[in-house]
């Protein structure tokens, strides 16, 4: 079964922006980033393999989805990514990248992405 098969869902990816508002303030905006993506959206078991820990300052992070990409998916920390299944309907309407990780096939190489993430509500 190749990955592209499981690649079931498209991800719209937004990454910050630098606005700023008519009194020089910075306001929240994002650009996007990447159009109709391949991915898979997957819903994580409330264990450790959820959870982020910070080191520095010992908070933990529990981030409840997880987004699978091909190898050369362009996402990063930061960036909101809205979710949607072939046919247009809405999985999730935006998620907080908390952490990107490039996993290996073996030979070097990246086989694909995993990004974790929280709701942005």
């Amino acid at each position: 079964m190749s990955l592209a098969s499981l690649l079931k869902h498209l991800a719209d990816v937004y990454e910050p922006a630098p606005v700023l508002d008519r009194f020089k303030q910075p306001v929240a905006a994002t650009t996007l980033k990447a159009a109709a993506v391949p991915c898979r959206l997957s819903a994580l078991r409330s264990t450790p393999s959820g959870e982020l820990a910070s080191l520095t300052s010992r908070d933990v992070v529990r981030t409840p989805w997880r987004l699978f990409f091909g190898p050369d998916a362009d996402v990063s920390e930061a960036d909101t990514v809205k979710v949607t299944q072939l046919d247009g309907t809405v999985l999730a309407a935006a998620l907080n990248v908390v952490q990107v990780r490039k996993v290996s096939n073996g030979s070097g190489s990246t086989h694909h992405v995993e990004a974790d993430c929280q709701e942005v509500h």
